[in-house]
């Protein structure tokens, strides 16, 4: 059962509403068991947290330009000059690959404390207990 659904998906990028519905659900399902291998401890998976990765997993596999200032969805880095007509474009994931970021992989595995005490006196000696002034 992947994290999130189609619908989840189109709710935080309407504007790639035109993914057809199969290849959504088969990123979708990918994203899913990438972010499970990614878990210290599956057991304790936040399912908003992994909802909001998938999706976001998903928006960069599809060359998303998530705040629509380019004419070249996915490009990383634009350069144009005039003369002799020259255009260059860098893609921040050619290849459309799914990935987990360092920010999602620490929302993914929150960190966790634990305390604890040693013993460092053997079970059969006994402390000393330090002499007081009053005494003789």
């Amino acid at each position: 059962m992947p994290y999130a659904t189609p619908d989840d998906f189109r709710t935080r990028a309407p504007h790639l509403g035109a993914v057809p519905e199969l290849r959504l659900v088969a990123l979708l399902i990918d994203a899913t068991a990438i972010i499970d291998a990614t878990l210290h401890d599956p057991s304790r998976v936040d399912l908003t947290v992994a909802r909001s990765v998938a999706c976001a997993m998903v928006r960069r596999a599809l060359g998303d330009d998530a705040d629509g200032t380019t004419d070249a969805p996915g490009a990383r880095t634009i350069q144009q000059t005039a003369g002799p007509f020259a255009q260059t474009l860098t893609y921040a994931n050619p290849t459309g690959e799914l990935y987990v970021t360092a920010a999602e992989r620490r929302a993914l595995n929150p960190p966790t404390f634990a305390m604890f005490t040693i013993d460092l006196l053997p079970a059969n000696v006994v402390p000393l207990r330090p002499k007081r002034f009053d005494e003789a």
